[in-house]
């Protein structure tokens, strides 16, 4: 395994995470994966509740370099920017704090990189498990597994090569499609984006309508930025909540014939219900301003 720089860092920035906190660090603890290869940077978006004092009792007995930095409240991009801008190997995998890993995630991900080189973003596969405490993160959950979207930074492995080409991550987002806009950037550079099958991790999807109605919001918010920057990003009708419809129609389909449960026919509902949420952050964004001025 090659690694010139002597380290694989993993990136966990992280914000009001209590519930999910813990499991999701242990996760990363318990990789089999040489301690002296293994950095782990954290960053707090200025949690306000017990998230960073569960990491500190966490990593306060452990055998791996842990760091842990806070964004003081410049938001996502820089949370994202501090990790890059003090990792000290070839390649970042960035967990996000609802996320566990199995123990073969981090040599999984990087044996794929070696394997491909013009691979600079490698995103894991989504697993699904029964045992969900609500109805909408299991529905939730569900829908993660069968589509397996192929952008985010949930359990993402980075080339920091690539990183560093296109200067990081864009510190004037403070919310989410910082990933979005990184990926296009690198792709731009001729950079491929892939998934890689084999490293497969869980996402603790949102146990409420509220959580979820705001999730959903928050990723309308950054998307207004991201289409101001991008303009060919693509065209804004694709998101209306009746394209959504169709696509959770046909997925739901999918996830029957797979596991035979009911609830699968729910994900159409529960896409449009999202992308409503979706528009009302984009048009709050709209309001404020935000990605209206000149952005880099």
């Amino acid at each position: 395994m090659r690694n010139a720089c002597g380290r694989t860092t993993i990136g966990v920035c992280v914000k009001n995470s209590e519930k999910t906190i813990e499991e999701s660090i242990k996760s990363i603890l318990k990789q089999k994966f040489p301690v002296e290869l293994m950095q782990i940077i954290i960053v707090d978006g200025c949690s306000t509740d017990r998230t960073m004092s569960i990491v500190k009792n966490i990593t306060s007995d452990t055998n791996f370099l842990v760091e842990i930095f806070s964004d003081k409240g410049k938001g996502l991009g820089a949370a994202r920017q501090i990790v890059v801008d003090n990792a000290k190997g070839d390649y970042i995998i960035f967990v996000d704090g609802d996320v566990e890993l199995p123990g073969d995630f981090v040599k999984k991900q990087i044996d794929y990189m070696e394997k491909y080189p013009k691979v600079a973003v490698a995103v894991g596969t989504y697993m699904f498990r029964e045992g969900s405490e609500s109805l909408i993160s299991a529905v939730s959950c569900l829908f993660n597994f069968l589509s397996n979207p192929h952008a985010g930074t949930d359990a993402t492995i980075c080339r920091v090569e690539a990183l560093k080409q296109v200067n990081g991550f864009d510190e004037n987002i403070i919310g989410a499609s910082e990933d979005k806009d990184l990926i296009f950037r690198i792709q731009k550079k001729g950079w491929l984006l892939s998934a890689n099958e084999e490293a497969l991790f869980y996402h603790n999807c949102r146990e409420n309508f509220r959580g979820f109605w705001k999730e959903q919001a928050w990723f309308g918010f950054g998307n207004h930025y991201l289409y101001h920057k991008h303009r060919n990003l693509g065209r804004l009708w694709r998101e209306l909540p009746l394209g959504s419809f169709r696509y959770g129609f046909k997925l739901a389909k999918k996830g029957y014939d797979l596991t035979n449960r009911k609830i699968s026919f729910l994900i159409p509902l529960l896409l449009v219900t999202g992308k409503i949420a979706w528009w009302i952050g984009f048009f709050k964004a709209h309001l404020i301003g935000y990605g209206h001025k000149k952005v880099g």
